[in-house]
């Protein structure tokens, strides 16, 4: 009798502890899409994508260079299975994205990638952890920018942050970024503002430890900014050819590892060409200036 009770028991237990997990997983599952349907819809809302020009004598270059207009997606074989449109411009409705939450500043887009999320900044790095786009409550979180940075871009280094999210979305693609021939593809981070566009090209990629001094916005001098730059470039999983000078503008992309909380993907990119540079030189296609309802 009594070895019966004991089963009995043990069942409810394990039973209990199932159906909380489970219960826990389908919440979260629930909650993954949501964040995905929201910001899909912000997307069908806000933003206007304008096809690029593919270039095709260019494509060899491995979008290495500021002209490259497409490259192909290499397959396991080594085949190219697809295009990727990297000079793609998106028009974005800031002003209506602001009325919904004034503290978005920023689109961020990586062309050929599923990352395009709309930027939010705040005063800490905390609140956009565990609260969505528009402030509420979420797992998935938002992307934003380091609180300690400045929105004109007239610091040093400019830096990201998003989840990396078990279904793939907001940071989790830049795990791609751990390989060469994806970065190769893919080298191109754009970041949209109400005025400008500001792209950027990506020469570093590893796994860092969440210190604080490993994450910098601006620099105490020349010499160590000069610090920064080696060990961004010495600590990368492979080699790019390029090296920011001191005067260059930098970005970090930073998400979770998957290893705990104390260490982080990082994925930095330096200053090319904004599009206010471009269009005084008249390079700007004027399509690209209307806005989101075509005007």
């Amino acid at each position: 009798m009594m070895k019966k009770k004991t089963w009995k028991l043990l069942f409810i237990m394990v039973l209990t502890v199932f159906l909380f997990s489970s219960g826990f997983l389908v919440k979260t599952i629930y909650g993954y899409r949501k964040a995905e349907g929201e910001y899909e819809k912000i997307a069908d809302e806000a933003v206007k994508v304008i096809p690029g020009v593919l270039d095709e004598t260019l494509a060899d270059s491995g979008g290495s260079g500021q002209n490259a207009g497409s490259v192909g997606k290499e397959g396991t074989d080594g085949a190219v299975t697809d295009k990727v449109d990297l000079n793609r411009t998106l028009v974005i409705d800031f002003d209506s994205l602001k009325k919904k939450n004034p503290q978005i500043l920023a689109w961020v887009d990586i062309p050929g990638t599923g990352i395009s999320y709309p930027v939010a900044q705040t005063q800490d790095n905390e609140f956009y952890i565990t609260h969505g786009i528009y402030g509420q409550k979420s797992s998935s979180g938002a992307v934003f920018m380091d609180y300690r940075n400045k929105s004109d871009l007239s610091d040093s280094n400019t830096i990201l942050f998003g989840h990396n999210m078990r279904n793939g979305s907001m940071f989790a693609g830049l795990r791609q970024f751990k390989s060469q021939s994806y970065r190769n593809s893919r080298p191109y981070v754009d970041l949209y503002f109400p005025d400008r566009k500001v792209r950027f090209e990506i020469y570093s990629c590893y796994e860092e430890t969440a210190s604080g001094d490993n994450f910098p916005t601006s620099f105490a001098g020349e010499s160590d900014r000069e610090a920064f730059i080696s060990a961004v470039l010495s600590r990368s999983l492979y080699t790019t050819g390029i090296v920011p000078d001191e005067d260059s503008h930098t970005l970090m992309l930073s998400t979770c590892t998957g290893k705990g909380y104390s260490h982080r993907l990082v994925v930095h990119a330096v200053e090319l060409e904004t599009a206010a540079e471009a269009e005084s030189t008249g390079e700007v296609d004027t399509e690209q200036k209307m806005d989101i309802n075509g005007k």
